[in-house]
C-alpha cells in the first residue's frame, strides 16, 4: 500500500509540475501575439478550444488515477459541470454588469461584427478550409450564447436599474466572483496535487 500511495504521490507531483508550466505557457503564448501583433482570431479560437481540451483531459486523468470507481467518477464530473457552469454564470453576469455600467449587453461587440467579416472574406476567397470550418462552429456557438443572452435581457426588461446603484451594489461581488476564476481553481489544483490531496480539491470545489 506504501509503494502505491508513493508513485501515486510522484505521479501527481509530476502532474503538478507540467500543469504548471502549461499554465505559464498558456497565459504567456497570447501576450506574445499581442506584443509582436501577429496574432490571429483563429489563434483566439483554437487556444480557447485547447484549454477545454486540456481541462476535460485532465479531469479524465483524475478519474482513471483515482481509482477508476463509479463514485471516484461520479465525484469528477460533478466537480467538472460545477466549473463549467461557473464560467457560464460569470460570463452572463457580467454581461448584466457591462449593460447596467456602461450600456453594453454584448459580450463580442464589434468583436463579433470583425470575425464574421473576415469568414465572409474567407468564402468569397476561397480556400481556407481549415480556417473557415474552425470560424463557423465559433460563430454557431457565439449565437448561441447570445440567443440565451438575449432571451434572459428581453424577461428582466422590466428590471431595470440605475447604472450607478448597481455599480455600487455589485461591484465588490462580481471582483470576488472573477477572483474566484479559471485562475484560482488550477492553482488549487496545482497545490493539491503537490501535496496528494485531490480529494480536498473535489470536494472543495
Amino acid at each position: 500500500a506504501s509503494d502505491v500511495y508513493k508513485r501515486q504521490s510522484e505521479a501527481l507531483i509530476a502532474a503538478g509540475v507540467f500543469y504548471s508550466l502549461y499554465y505559464l505557457f498558456d497565459l504567456s503564448d497570447g501576450q506574445v501575439a499581442r506584443l509582436k501583433k501577429n496574432g490571429t482570431r483563429v489563434g483566439r479560437i483554437i487556444d480557447g478550444i485547447a484549454d477545454y481540451v486540456t481541462h476535460v483531459s485532465i479531469f479524465i486523468g483524475l478519474g482513471i488515477g483515482l481509482g477508476n470507481t463509479a463514485e471516484t467518477w461520479i465525484l469528477v464530473i460533478i466537480t467538472l459541470i460545477c466549473l463549467m457552469a461557473h464560467v457560464v454564470l460569470f460570463d452572463f453576469y457580467r454581461s448584466r454588469y457591462l449593460e447596467y455600467t456602461i450600456g453594453e449587453v454584448s459580450l463580442y461587440g464589434d468583436d463579433l461584427v470583425q470575425f464574421q467579416e473576415e469568414y465572409e472574406q474567407m468564402k468569397t476567397e476561397g480556400g481556407h478550409y481549415f480556417d473557415r470550418f474552425v470560424f463557423a462552429v465559433y460563430l454557431k456557438y457565439l449565437s448561441m450564447q447570445r440567443l440565451v443572452i438575449s432571451q434572459k435581457s428581453n424577461e428582466q426588461n422590466t428590471r431595470r436599474f440605475a447604472g450607478e446603484d448597481f455599480l455600487r451594489r455589485n461591484k465588490p461581488v462580481i471582483r470576488l466572483w472573477s477572483v474566484m476564476g479559471s485562475s484560482l481553481h488550477i492553482s488549487l489544483l496545482i497545490v493539491m496535487s503537490f501535496i496528494n490531496r485531490i480529494d480536498l480539491y473535489l470536494y472543495g470545489i
